[in-house]
């Protein structure tokens, strides 16, 4: 029998697999070399690094992660050692959405929404979603994506430094370290500088990708500018100063819903299915969605987001969380494993 093993807040995974597979779930902190060693399938989310430390000399011939981000994933390693890798891009898309949207409509009433310009760093899954929503309600904005055809899109920035016009950044990028264009600490003390003074700065991507340090710095220097960060440099070991000049801040829940998180599964199973050569038909699940194109006005758009979700409720639930146990890093672990279920809108 296939033997899994797989983070324990991916319980889900014994109910799908159990019937065709030996499946154990266990704290991702206990996910180790021995514990792995004979096992053949390694399922995991963004907390665990998955490289050869871990797998060398392993019986492991498939590693899964449902998650958009794979940078906790040595792929050049699995890629030597013929292991099969499935995760889920675009899978917490709609979510992401979602956060960013009700942090920029907590910040700005509706009439003051069509008169801000906002800034998307990032047009992939979730850049290009967001770009969707805003077109719907005629909301402007800009984009970068050094991977998009110049000239194919009439509001697309040729240059990382074109964003100075703009009243808010969003930042979708994954997170590289090489290549022609890395986005590692992309977000320098010039580019932060090159913005606003009083800009809404937005990160749901990954927390290297911002220089933490400067952005402190400018924080520091820009009283009037507000920072929101669900993602942080070293989690979940925060920078409590930078987490004290925050406006929203949460523990890289952005993607949260529970249909991003079922999707991100499921995607995952169905690859780990195929790879196996098992039937994967029982796999299919309908979710309750709402679908963008049948909100007809922002005023409408405004109050279903605000139905399904706050991001100022999740602000003040951690915040509360941390001020009782002390904490930082015990609030983030215990929020992200304990997140309450929550809806999502579809942006396709």
């Amino acid at each position: 029998m296939i033997k899994i093993i797989a983070d324990e807040n991916l319980e889900v995974v014994e109910a799908l697999c159990s019937s065709w597979s030996d499946v154990e779930l266990v704290p991702p902190d206990q996910i180790s070399h021995s514990k792995i060693k004979n096992k053949d399938v390694l399922l995991v989310r963004s907390v665990t690094n998955v490289n050869s430390n871990l797998l060398d000399n392993t019986n492991i011939k498939f590693v899964g992660t449902p998650t958009s981000g794979i940078n906790h994933i040595d792929t050049e390693f699995l890629d030597s050692k013929s292991i099969t890798f499935s995760y889920a891009p675009g899978c917490n898309s709609n979510s992401v959405v979602d956060y960013v949207m009700s942090s920029i409509t907590t910040l700005f009433s509706i009439n003051e929404l069509s008169n801000i310009k906002i800034g998307i760093i990032g047009y992939g899954n979730i850049g290009k979603k967001l770009g969707f929503c805003l077109d719907r309600f005629n909301i402007m904005y800009k984009f970068y994506d050094p991977f998009v055809s110049n000239n194919q899109f009439s509001n697309q920035s040729s240059s990382l430094y074109d964003f100075s016009d703009c009243d808010v950044i969003s930042i979708h990028t994954s997170l590289t370290t090489s290549g022609n264009h890395p986005t590692y600490k992309m977000i320098s003390k010039s580019l932060l500088h090159s913005l606003k003074k009083n800009v809404i700065f937005i990160n749901t991507s990954r927390g290297e990708v911002v220089d933490q340090n400067h952005l402190i710095d400018f924080i520091s220097q820009n009283n009037s500018s507000k920072v929101i960060l669900d993602v942080w440099d070293n989690e979940p070991n925060l920078n409590e100063k930078l987490f004290s000049l925050t406006t929203f801040a949460t523990p890289h829940i952005a993607g949260h819903s529970f249909v991003g998180k079922q999707n991100g599964v499921l995607k995952v199973i169905d690859d780990l299915k195929r790879h196996y050569s098992i039937d994967s038909s029982n796999n299919d699940t309908e979710y309750p969605t709402i679908n963008l194109s049948s909100i007809n006005s922002l005023k409408d758009y405004v109050n279903k987001l605000q139905e399904i979700y706050k991001v100022n409720d999740d602000f003040d639930y951690f915040k509360n969380h941390i001020n009782k146990t002390k904490s930082i890093k015990d609030s983030f672990l215990y929020f992200r494993k304990f997140y309450p279920k929550r809806n999502e809108i579809n942006y396709e």
